[in-house]
């Protein structure tokens, strides 16, 4: 441990087996360690992933004063109330806890643990309520491939709420009543939506959102015209047959993902959409066109290539990796993977670090 002015804790063990106990011995060891230097702790990181951790009330952390980082991600949690970390992190720090791949029902974290929560993520832990309590500091929530069928509307509360990923739940459209006006990044995709929720109307600080696979039978202009900053729409695998002009006409918007939707194989239907887009829209027809119209030509490859969770597209050229969490596809590109791994791999999504394009 550097004697510096502020000091780091920091503790990595993934894929060790680790009980209970062997967790709380490693990290009283790494504490007491902490303790013979007279500076306070900075930044806090933990990694325990792939592990066999049931519950977390061993750690125990006064005084830390930056980032609290902490990834348990695919251990045996089943729930979040043996938190008391009060201890753990103070009113002046700052924390992101990563939880995916575990088997966590219910948001169950008690409030004195999460008041300073930036990210939270809960994605593929089988979460069918967020229950009452969330933090209105968060600026992260991802909340991928769980079974939730709506969300509580104290969420509108959450003015620094920034990024919302709800993908691969069960929320209809009426399921969604309020959202935070603070939002840029919205993913709804794989949802039996029906229709676009009406809390969208007047995000105006929404810049990207994704609706892809969502039963939809059409874009509700009025709607999304009224989030005055979209600049991206992902919506692939809908029921689309045609768009409004206002729609794609709309000043901010600089892409509109349409692939297998009945607009995208329909010469007509192309033709009026190739008219009435703006010099800066980029249509995307058949997942791999590269602007307006070179989406005229369906392929069999397209229908069957998978969609990039983090870009929203279907590229059946490109390379994909699947997550062996969540069975997301990604492009090595959009998960910022530099080199194909050899073993399991687990996507941002599942980690905590979602490098939304």
């Amino acid at each position: 441990m550097a004697d510096d002015p502020e000091s780091e804790l920091v503790l990595v063990r993934t894929r060790a087996k680790f009980t209970n106990e062997d967790a709380a011995a490693l990290w009283h060891r790494i504490v007491a360690t902490r303790d013979e230097v007279s500076a306070p702790i900075g930044n806090v990181f933990i990694n325990l992933s792939g592990n066999k951790l049931t519950s977390l009330e061993f750690l125990c952390l006064p005084f830390a004063h930056g980032l609290v980082h902490m990834i348990v991600a695919e251990n045996a949690l089943t729930s979040l109330a043996s938190l008391s970390l009060t201890n753990v992190v103070s009113l002046d720090a700052s924390s992101r806890w990563s939880m995916g791949g575990n088997r966590i029902p219910e948001f169950d974290a008690p409030p004195e643990a999460i008041e300073s929560l930036l990210e939270l993520n809960l994605s593929c832990v089988g979460l069918r309520s967020l229950g009452l309590g969330l933090p209105r500091t968060l600026e992260s929530l991802l909340l991928h491939n769980n079974e939730l069928a709506g969300l509580p509307d104290e969420l509108e509360e959450m003015h620094g709420l920034r990024t919302l990923v709800l993908s691969s739940n069960r929320i209809e459209a009426g399921g969604i009543r309020a959202l935070p006006r603070s939002l840029q990044h919205l993913e709804l995709s794989d949802n039996p939506l029906g229709e676009l929720p009406l809390a969208l109307g007047g995000l105006d600080e929404l810049l990207t959102l994704g609706i892809g696979n969502c039963s939809l039978g059409d874009l509700d202009s009025r709607l999304l015209v009224s989030c005055r900053q979209l600049r991206r729409i992902a919506a692939p695998a809908n029921g689309i047959v045609d768009v409004d002009p206002a729609l794609l006409g709309m000043p901010s918007l600089r892409s509109l993902e349409l692939s297998d939707n009945p607009c995208a194989s329909d010469h007509a239907a192309i033709t009026r959409l190739i008219a009435g887009a703006s010099p800066d829209l980029r249509l995307y027809l058949d997942g791999g066109g590269d602007g307006a119209g070179e989406g005229e030509e369906d392929s069999d490859a397209s229908d069957d290539a998978d969609f990039c969770v983090g870009c929203g597209l279907r590229t059946p050229e490109a390379i994909l990796l699947l997550c062996d969490g969540c069975d997301a596809s990604w492009h090595p590109e959009c998960a910022r993977v530099d080199a194909i791994p050899d073993g399991d791999w687990f996507c941002p999504l599942c980690c905590g670090t979602v490098p939304l394009n």
